[in-house]
């Protein structure tokens, strides 16, 4: 607006404007409250509530919001000059206004822990952890009294939600779980309990208030109590949101509702549908082919993977690229010349087929403890490897029609883990093939071993 009001000036136009203060080329600036007393009765206040020490986060509408930022800065100003034992920590968050941007960040907290978790760099991520915990603690901020997500703003395939949003709430969730794990590793001991005990008050608030019984499903907001979204029911399966009890119907429930090619927005028909009008997302689908992972649903999530991504990757499928696309339609194909067609929106696939089917997973940082856990279901091999430290850790495993089994894992130096042997009939055995390898206990359809470093052979039979 500044060369607008320039040229407003320069024709002897008086400009006067509302709660913008030092806005150039302006002649007057009306406010409605005394800025620097405004933001010092407010820090005034959360002194008095905390008893004028501890660490503290701010927010503000926006980084870019004038008059947000002057209340912000006198509030600062009077705690380093009053209150030293206070400390402000990270920078300052321009999300307070939108609980859709504090859903942004909260993946990007994620983000941040999967990269330790795959990748290492412990430096890197005790550097990032304050920053981490001011931005879960900004999510904390957002639970009304019931200690659910409230908004208003638009998710990242609707116009708008409203109210107690399940997603949302779930979302945190998960981000908890998340900060539970990286300050178990590098962390404290006291916020590992908090986390833990926000998390379980919030599992019990998701189910209390946004779970219909009746319908033995998890609601869109405690305002839309009839419309059941993919995401919300396949995120608070794959968590451990839902008890165990309530996974086996709501993965039935969806199941028996998939497309051609794919599982819907939400249920019951018409799905809601994003602004393009796709019924279809594949962010969503491969939360549920990993809900149905999680749930030793194999034959499932197999069968979800190849409706909707069988037709990127199959060479004889007339559509075939070999990448995964960003958005498909009704039936399973692009309908936009602008869809990108090698997208990180749609390549769940990826991190399904590593830590799912051929099933390895990074227990601590770079896979220094590791779990081996394959679901080959109806498939006939699997062969892959991870970078871990010191090489990688390489698995490949077969089966047969006879319903044999043989799994090979090299393990490198330095590294130790746990190798799930699927049992592939109820009544199977396992066989460690290889010396070194323990074996530790009989867990639903697996025999577990313990192993070091090395190369290990296991077998299973009927």
């Amino acid at each position: 607006m500044e060369p607008v009001f320039k040229r407003a000036k320069e024709a002897g136009i008086r400009v006067i404007v509302h709660e913008q203060p030092g806005q150039k080329n302006a002649d007057w600036d009306i406010e409605l409250i005394q800025n620097k007393e405004f933001g010092e009765a407010h820090l005034e206040a959360f002194a008095s509530a905390i008893g004028g020490e501890g660490k503290y986060i701010l927010y503000v509408g926006g980084l870019t919001v004038t008059l947000h930022n002057v209340w912000a800065d006198a509030a600062v100003a009077l705690q380093k000059k009053k209150y030293p034992k206070m400390q402000l920590v990270g920078d300052r968050f321009g999300v307070s206004d939108s609980v859709e941007d504090s859903y942004k960040t909260t993946i990007d907290q994620m983000r941040a822990i999967q990269y330790y978790r795959y990748r290492g760099g412990t430096n890197y991520l005790r550097s990032l952890l304050p920053k981490l915990e001011a931005a879960t603690a900004y999510h904390a901020a957002r639970v009304d009294g019931n200690g659910l997500v409230v908004t208003n703003d638009p998710d990242y395939w609707q116009t708008t939600q409203n109210g107690e949003v399940t997603e949302y709430s779930v979302a945190y969730y998960e981000l908890l779980q998340n900060m539970i794990w990286l300050e178990g590793r590098i962390g404290t001991a006291e916020k590992v309990t908090d986390y833990t005990n926000k998390a379980n008050a919030l599992r019990n608030a998701i189910n209390a208030r946004l779970f219909n019984s009746s319908a033995g499903l998890y609601v869109h907001t405690n305002s839309r109590t009839n419309i059941f979204p993919l995401d919300a029911n396949m995120n608070a399966v794959r968590l451990g949101v839902a008890p165990a009890d309530r996974v086996p119907a709501i993965l039935s429930y969806f199941g028996s509702r998939w497309q051609p090619h794919g599982s819907q927005i939400s249920q019951p028909s018409p799905s809601m549908a994003d602004p393009s009008g796709h019924t279809i997302e594949p962010l969503n689908n491969t939360w549920e082919v990993m809900a149905r992972f999680a749930s030793e649903d194999t034959a499932g999530a197999i069968e979800l993977l190849r409706r909707l991504w069988g037709v990127q990757v199959d060479p004889n499928s007339g559509y075939h690229t070999g990448t995964f696309w960003e958005f498909v339609n009704s039936q399973g194909l692009p309908s936009r010349g602008f869809d990108s067609l090698a997208h990180a929106w749609g390549a769940g696939p990826t991190q399904i087929l590593t830590e799912s089917v051929l099933g390895v997973i990074p227990v601590d940082a770079r896979y220094v403890v590791w779990q081996v856990k394959p679901h080959p279901g109806s498939l006939a091999w699997a062969e892959g490897q991870v970078p871990v430290g010191t090489g990688s850790l390489a698995v490949r495993w077969a089966a047969d029609s006879a319903s044999q089994f043989h799994l090979q894992v090299v393990s490198p130096s330095g590294t130790s883990g746990e190798v799930w042997v699927p049992l592939l009939s109820g009544g199977g055995a396992s066989t460690a093939l290889s010396p070194g390898a323990t074996l530790l206990r009989r867990s639903g359809n697996y025999d577990v071993y313990g192993v070091g470093p090395g190369t290990f052979e296991f077998s299973s039979t009927p």
